[in-house]
């Protein structure tokens, strides 16, 4: 299962960690789409700010839906031309037990090149925290 979530703004890893939970938990997220690959839902915050979150499930080995999904190396912009840039800034877990030598649980700061259509709704500056765990840790 792959999961994302929308941009938080915050001063320090702590707060990324409060933030996302406070987010995981609250109540009120709307699915937008459901089927039996991806479910995806958005929630509005007081701010008016709408976070997103994602999950699908899809037919790939473990180890290639990491390298896929999860993998974040600055290299990434030379064959993934919507990334103008990339950085894990903050690690929060990392178990070495991953394969590529992936850490368990990152932030990452993305810039991405949209399409114009895209820009009026999407946040091309976005924040987001990856966490990775094994069926039954965790949640």
């Amino acid at each position: 299962e792959c999961q994302g979530q929308g941009k938080i703004r915050v001063e320090s890893p702590e707060e990324v960690s409060e933030a996302v939970e406070a987010l995981r938990n609250a109540t009120g997220w709307t699915v937008v789409v459901e089927d039996d690959v991806l479910k995806a839902e958005t929630i509005t915050i007081e701010t008016g700010e709408v976070f997103a979150r994602a999950s699908a499930q899809l037919p790939l080995a473990p180890d290639d839906a990491l390298l896929c999904f999860v993998a974040m190396p600055p290299e990434k912009i030379k064959w993934a031309p919507h990334y103008a840039s990339i950085a894990v800034t903050t690690t929060f877990a990392d178990r070495g037990d991953l394969p590529h030598g992936l850490p368990n649980d990152v932030v990452v700061a993305q810039q991405l090149n949209l399409p114009w259509l895209l820009r009026p709704v999407m946040a091309s500056t976005q924040t987001f925290r990856i966490s990775i765990t094994k069926e039954g840790e965790g949640e």
